[in-house]
């Protein structure tokens, strides 16, 4: 009955800024979940294709939204993201803390802006991850965080990721923990991600400026060294700038 009134809530729950859940399909072999169709694709299409830029601010304030908007279920649906002990003990409460293995797993994709287990690179297929998962251990089974030069990530942020996902439940941080953390990370920058976003694109606008002066120049220098190289083919007595000039003209006539 508790799960016939969560899918209830989540059909009824209906805003622009979600993926509408349409409902589940029980009748095959595999049960499957349908979901409104998104023309421009999930956060995983994103990542991969690598079609926006997303640079350390950027990341932050994904993160900070979805630990200011938890109200409970896991927020991804990729390969082995379910935290290893919900696999005996059955889901209990909004805020378990349980739910923070999927919140790590989720930032671990944006910060190292691949697959949460980076399947196609790696020799173990699913199933081997999955047991080894659920298998835990002293050192128990992870995604990489190896995070791009590039990409100026607070080691106190990775620090926090690996909290989300300790083996014990009991060790991993609470949501006031994790946004008392990312306000601190973030104590000397006040501007929000459409104003970042805004100045990303001036930023890219002054460059691409500044690129098509330096390609101009470039343009101008070679024009004036093939004007040299045909002063030097030709006769003294010939004027270059007439025999141009008459070129034109008999391509016009």
């Amino acid at each position: 009955m508790n799960k016939m009134l969560y899918h209830k809530q989540m059909r009824e729950m209906d805003n622009d800024n979600l993926n509408r859940f349409i409902g589940m399909s029980l009748d095959g072999p595999q049960l499957l979940s349908v979901w409104k169709f998104c023309s421009r694709g999930s956060l995983n299409d994103v990542i991969v294709k690598g079609s926006l830029t997303m640079d350390s601010f950027f990341i932050f304030c994904l993160v900070r939204d979805i630990a200011n908007i938890y109200f409970g279920p896991p927020l991804s649906f990729y390969a082995v993201m379910t935290q290893p002990e919900r696999r005996k003990v059955m889901y209990t409460g909004r805020r378990c803390q349980n739910f923070f293995y999927s919140f790590g797993i989720i930032c671990a994709q944006l910060v190292t802006r691949t697959s949460p287990w980076d399947l196609d690179n790696r020799k173990e297929d699913p199933d081997e991850i999955l047991y080894m998962v659920k298998k835990g251990g002293h050192i128990p089974m992870r995604p990489s965080l190896t995070v791009e030069a590039e990409m100026e990530i607070s080691p106190a942020f990775l620090h926090l990721i690996r909290d989300c996902w300790t083996e014990r439940p009991s060790e991993r941080p609470t949501m006031e923990m994790v946004r008392t953390l990312m306000r601190s990370m973030n104590s000397n920058r006040n501007d929000n991600l459409m104003d970042h976003v805004f100045n990303m694109l001036e930023s890219y606008a002054s460059t691409l400026e500044s690129e098509v002066e330096e390609r101009t120049k470039e343009l101008f220098e070679e024009k004036k060294k093939s004007d040299i190289l045909l002063y030097r083919m030709l006769p003294k007595w010939v004027d270059p700038d007439q025999l141009i000039h008459f070129i034109e003209l008999r391509g016009i006539y």
